[in-house]
């Protein structure tokens, strides 16, 4: 698909949707109540993804739907899946942080959803996970100011040692992940997510209610992040948080948690297992689920060493994560060696690669010389040479969302037609600023990441002159806590969020986020989020998410954005009931409606 043409499906897909919205779309003016709805999503076998090459990518496997707070059914299929077998997952490395609240690394989710489930309260729907979907919550209702929200507790949740799930533990669990733990825990990384809250209440084992400080209208969307699993059951974790140890994580309490599978095995470099959980709460009209009789996650750190294994039929499924996404070469090798029968590929956009300046410290805190950066990036090359074409140049969003600016093919730095004046503009601009032959500068990259580091450094040379940057390789843990402690120059970035809904970039951005990707003191990012919470309908939703994509991208430049990752996995045609996520890698990962026919 040409540049041209991308621009021109996103204006269509965008218009559309709005027309949609502006129909859907108003602030109630009474309780708006939500009836129960179907909780899985209809167990079908996906179609292949259009095969991506060079310079193009696949079509997006799914496009926005319009909504207000209302969760969208699925259409009821009456589909039974086939009980038992282990499947076998393949997983591209350790896990370097067990607990999700201080980690957004597949390592971590890709094996830990199934164990702990897909999001908490609510979730992304399986078939489109632009919409919300029940999770513990059978159904719920908010105020008419938006402010107060009511949800309904299932009361056949239990964690996998037997104990029965209440309102209380996720009242506990947000109360943590929003304030930490008295001066020994801090707050989750993503505590933004759950809302600006003023207080939890459980009045009862099954009713639990959020009053926010202020309304938000689009509440749900950023509740509902796939990525917001509860991983601390509070009969485990208070006891460990009152003896002092304000670090306790799954992996210090036997990884109980509430999915559709408990942990039964972990052996670093080698296998991750986890077996069926047949307390489950979820079901498939009568059925109960997982299917599956267990899941093998096999830890196989080289990608070619992983395709190999997929090829010769000892992996039911590739990896997720960057570095194992398989190219269109590849695609066409397992195609050519399996027959097209044996084997289908599904693919979908994420992972937004880029370089985070750290504007909080100088040179970086000058706008100029950010901007020098943005616009020197020659992105459409590095997409080619770095991954074969298989991404998708944007500014921050995917081709297939809403919240695109349509016309970022137009803007300085993402216009290959304008590249050479670009560069031009960027030399002016560094030397205004004092830096005409360039300055020192140290990436910090994630060793899971070299590639797109090596890609980052090549790119800044050009620019700050040879022998001015160069590369740190930390590990995830180290990352992690450097980023939290602002203690970097510049940052290789995986992914900020925003994948479904512009709300889930906050903590991304938060000015008192102290482990926020993005280090600024511009509180104007703060209030543009804080505006984004209050709309009053979605036409004004998907003006400020624009507005919040072009002030940290080309008028401010705290993010320069590379591109977003095609991500292709392999699966094997006997792998049914498998959801491939419309975005986002770490959507559509607790596997409950997945089952093998063979």
């Amino acid at each position: 698909m040409s540049r041209l043409s991308r621009a021109r499906f996103v204006s269509l897909l965008s218009i559309s949707i709005l027309a949609l919205l502006l129909v859907a779309c108003s602030a109630s003016t009474v309780e708006v109540k939500v009836p129960p709805t179907p909780t899985t999503a209809p167990l079908q076998q996906p179609a292949p993804a259009a095969t991506a090459s060079a310079g193009q990518k696949a079509a997006p496997s799914a496009t926005a739907i319009a909504r207000v707070v209302t969760a969208r059914a699925a259409q009821k299929v009456e589909t039974k899946g086939k009980y038992g077998g282990i499947a076998l997952f393949s997983h591209r490395g350790d896990i370097g942080q067990p607990d999700a609240m201080y980690t957004g690394t597949i390592s971590t989710h890709n094996p830990e959803h199934a164990i702990f489930g897909d999001g908490a309260i609510v979730k992304p729907c399986r078939e489109n996970v632009f919409t919300i979907c029940p999770g513990l919550a059978s159904e719920w209702s908010s105020s008419s100011d938006f402010i107060t929200w009511t949800f309904k507790i299932r009361d056949d949740v239990k964690w996998h040692d037997g104990t029965k799930l209440t309102a209380s533990d996720i009242k506990f669990w947000m109360e943590v992940a929003i304030n930490g733990y008295e001066d020994i825990r801090k707050p989750a990384n993503w505590a933004s997510r759950l809302g600006n809250v003023k207080s939890v209440e459980a009045p009862s084992d099954t009713s639990l209610i959020i009053t926010l400080n202020g309304p938000s209208t689009f509440y749900l969307d950023s509740l509902g992040d796939g990525s917001n699993i509860m991983q601390h059951p509070k009969h485990l974790t208070e006891p460990e948080l009152k003896k002092g140890n304000g670090t306790v994580g799954p992996d210090e309490i036997g990884w109980i948690g509430v999915g559709p599978f408990a942990f039964t095995e972990y052996r670093r470099g080698s296998v991750i297992k986890a077996e069926k959980f047949g307390d489950y709460w979820e079901k498939n009209g009568a059925d109960q689920l997982p299917y599956l009789d267990g899941i093998t996650w096999p830890i196989i750190g080289d990608t070619n060493t992983m395709t190999a294994a997929f090829r010769a039929g000892r992996i039911d499924m590739t990896a997720r994560g960057g570095g194992f996404d398989l190219t269109p070469e590849q695609m066409t090798a397992i195609k050519n060696d399996m027959g097209e029968d044996k084997v289908y590929f599904v693919g979908w956009q994420a992972v937004a690669e880029g370089l985070t300046p750290n504007a909080s410290v100088a040179p970086w805190d000058d706008v100029r010389v950010r901007k020098a950066l943005f616009l020197w990036l020659d992105r459409d090359a590095g997409c080619i040479a770095v991954l074969g074409g298989n991404c998708a140049v944007t500014p921050l969003h995917a081709l297939n969302s809403p919240w695109l600016n349509e016309d970022y093919l137009e803007w300085p730095g993402f216009n290959p037609a304008t590249k050479e004046q670009d560069r031009a503009e960027a030399k002016r601009l560094l030397t205004e600023a004092g830096y005409p032959n360039g300055f020192k500068s140290v990436i910090m990259c994630r060793s899971a990441w070299i590639f797109f580091c090596e890609f980052g450094e090549q790119q800044m040379r050009g620019l700050l002159g040879d022998g001015n940057v160069s590369i740190d390789v930390v590990d995830d843990a180290t990352r992690d806590d450097r980023i939290c402690k602002g203690d970097f120059s510049i940052n290789l970035h995986g992914g900020l969020g925003g994948d479904q809904f512009p709300e889930t970039m906050q903590p991304s951005f938060s000015t008192t986020n102290e482990c926020a990707n993005v280090k600024s003191h511009d509180t104007h990012v703060d209030d543009l989020f804080a505006q984004l919470a209050v709309v009053p309908n979605m036409e004004e939703r998907v003006r400020i998410a624009k507005e919040i994509e072009r002030y940290v991208g080309p008028e401010k430049a705290y993010v320069s954005q590379f591109w977003k990752v095609l991500k292709n996995i392999g699966v094997r045609s006997y792998v049914k009931g498998f959801y491939a996520p419309s975005v986002g890698q770490n959507n559509n990962l607790d596997h409950a409606t997945v089952w093998l026919d063979k």
